[in-house]
């Protein structure tokens, strides 16, 4: 790993997984304000490829296999090559999902996946799932499969926790803590909740280092907004 690298998960790991100029200036009084430029530089060109992401406030998520990851992308650009993640399911078990998968997806379409995906739709003609000659979902079977399958997630979590599960309209707020996440065909959602309730949202790879932490949700126009809680702003406001 670059020396940089190291640097940017030393602090974060001392700083609850966040990277700033002020937080750097402080654990090394020493470092030059080009020094920390640099930095500031290299997590910037991370963001640009998903590895970490930069709040408002200027504060940089920095994962907690941020090594791992930052290692991984070197190789990757040594080699010309690069990786993510296109689902949390194998294609074995996407073949016999009621649900709307990636594999049901138009990039599935290769001759790679073509055993994987002549099984897939064996299951949903016989399931009945698909419109007559049809090979694919409907825009509105797509939203409809998918709310059914988070609807049976929450309702998973509401058994197990003893909550409800809380439902969020455009300008909704949630407060809670993150607790973990949950893998669907859909996508990962992470569980964040309180005492009385709690809520799935897309998780994002930022919240890897913030299981357990406070955090508030709100649903605006554009999708999910969140923010760290009152224990992290205290720890951005020394």
């Amino acid at each position: 790993p670059r020396r940089a690298d190291r640097t940017i998960a030393e602090i974060a790991d001392r700083s609850g997984g966040i990277w700033s100029d002020a937080l750097h200036a402080e654990t090394d009084p020493g470092a030059t304000s080009e020094y920390r430029l640099a930095h500031k530089r290299r997590l910037e060109a991370l963001r640009r490829v998903g590895i970490v992401e930069r709040t408002a406030e200027g504060v940089w998520e920095v994962p907690e296999d941020f090594i791992e990851r930052t290692a991984a992308y070197e190789g990757q650009r040594a080699r010309g090559l690069k990786l993510r993640t296109l689902s949390w399911m194998s294609l074995e078990r996407q073949a016999s999902l009621k649900a709307d998968t990636w594999l049901d997806r138009a990039a599935a379409n290769h001759p790679g996946l073509a055993a994987q995906r002549a099984a897939r739709l064996a299951f949903l003609r016989r399931e009945e799932m698909l419109a007559p000659g049809a090979d694919s979902f409907t825009d509105s079977q797509r939203a409809e499969l998918r709310r059914s399958e988070l609807q049976g997630a929450e309702a998973r979590q509401a058994s197990s926790s003893g909550r409800q599960a809380v439902s969020m309209q455009v300008g909704d707020r949630f407060d809670g803590r993150l607790e973990g996440h949950v893998n669907l065909a859909q996508g990962r959602m992470a569980i964040i909740g309180n005492d009385k309730g709690f809520v799935m949202v897309p998780w994002r790879d930022a919240l890897g280092r913030q299981i357990g932490r406070a955090l508030t949700i709100e649903r605006t126009a554009r999708g999910i907004g969140w923010t760290m809680g009152l224990e992290r702003h205290r720890g951005l406001s020394r």
